[in-house]
C-alpha cells in the first residue's frame, strides 16, 4: 500500500519528471513511448481481437481523455476494457486507489508501473497513460499517448460500432495530423506550467496564445476544426480548452486573456 502525503508537490515534480527535466534549457523533454508496436494482422503486431486489451487511462490526464473519448464515440468499450487509475499518484506512480482494495481487477496489480515492468524487466522510466495492457499477460503493449487514439479509429475498424463517426477521413489524414500535431505541440499549457526556467515559461506563453489566436481564425470559416464533422483534431483541441480555465488559467498562469474571449474556440 502507498500513503501519498497532500501537496508534496515540488519533490513530487522533481521525482515524477526526472528523466525528462532538460538542466540546459529548463524544458521537459518529451517522453519516449518505449511499447511502441502497432496493431495489426503482420509479423510482430499485436492482433486485433475482442477481449484481449484492457485500456488504462487517468480522468485528469489530457491524453488520457482522448484515447477515451475516442473508444467510447466508437464503441470499442463493447470489446476493450477499461481500467482506472486514482487522480494522485506516490513517487513509484500511478495507483488503483479508486478500486477496491487499492487493486485493478482484471490486472490484479496495485501499480501500474507492475503491468510496465511485466512489459519490460528492465523498464526504468515512467509509467504513464494511457496505456495498452494484454489481459492475458498482464503486460503493457503500447503506450504511444498521442496515437492511441488514431489506432482506434484505423486498426479497429472491424470493432466499430453501427454508424460510428469517421474521425479520420481518408482525403483528410494529413491534413488532420498536421493540425492534430500543431495543437499538441503549441495549444501545451504544460510548457509553461513545467518551465524551470523563466525563458522557457515566456516562450510557451508565447507559443500557446498565437496558437489560440490562429485557431480562433480558423474557426471563424467552419464548424469545428476540419469542416463540417468532428474529427481527431477536434478530440485534441477539445481536451485542451476544457482545462484551461479550472487549470492553465489558474495553476499555470496561462492567463494573458479567458477562453470566453475567443468567440469561435
Amino acid at each position: 500500500m502507498s500513503y501519498l502525503e497532500p501537496f508534496q508537490s515540488v519533490a513530487l515534480f522533481e521525482n515524477t519528471f526526472r528523466h525528462q527535466l532538460n538542466k540546459k534549457t529548463g524544458k521537459i523533454d518529451e517522453r519516449k513511448f518505449v511499447f511502441n508496436k502497432h496493431f495489426g494482422d503482420g509479423e510482430g503486431q499485436l492482433p486485433v481481437v475482442s477481449d484481449r486489451y484492457r485500456l488504462i487511462w487517468m480522468p485528469g490526464c489530457p491524453h488520457s481523455n482522448k484515447a477515451m473519448i475516442t473508444l467510447r464515440l466508437l464503441g470499442l468499450d463493447r470489446v476493450i476494457s477499461v481500467g482506472e487509475c486514482g487522480v494522485l499518484r506516490d513517487p513509484r506512480g500511478w495507483i488503483f486507489s479508486e478500486d477496491l482494495g487499492g487493486v485493478d481487477p482484471v490486472l490484479k496489480i496495485y501499480y501500474l508501473d507492475d503491468a510496465y515492468l511485466k512489459g519490460d524487466p528492465d523498464f526504468v522510466g515512467r509509467s504513464t497513460v494511457p496505456a495498452i495492457a494484454d489481459v492475458t499477460t498482464g503486460a503493457i503493449v503500447q503506450n504511444e499517448a498521442w496515437d492511441i487514439p488514431k489506432y482506434f479509429v484505423v486498426d479497429w475498424k472491424k470493432y466499430h460500432k453501427e454508424n460510428a463517426p469517421d474521425l479520420y477521413p481518408e482525403k483528410l489524414r494529413t491534413e488532420i495530423d498536421e493540425l492534430s500535431a500543431f495543437i499538441n505541440k503549441h495549444i501545451n499549457a504544460y510548457a509553461c506550467g513545467f518551465a524551470r526556467s523563466q525563458e522557457a515559461f515566456d516562450e510557451g506563453y508565447v507559443s500557446y496564445f498565437e496558437a489560440l489566436e490562429t485557431l480562433e481564425e480558423r474557426l471563424s470559416t467552419r464548424r469545428f476544426l476540419n469542416g463540417d464533422y468532428i474529427t481527431l483534431s477536434n478530440i485534441h483541441l477539445y481536451v485542451a480548452l476544457i482545462r484551461f480555465h479550472i487549470n492553465y488559467h489558474l495553476v499555470f498562469g496561462v492567463n494573458k486573456k479567458r477562453l470566453e474571449d475567443y468567440s469561435n474556440l
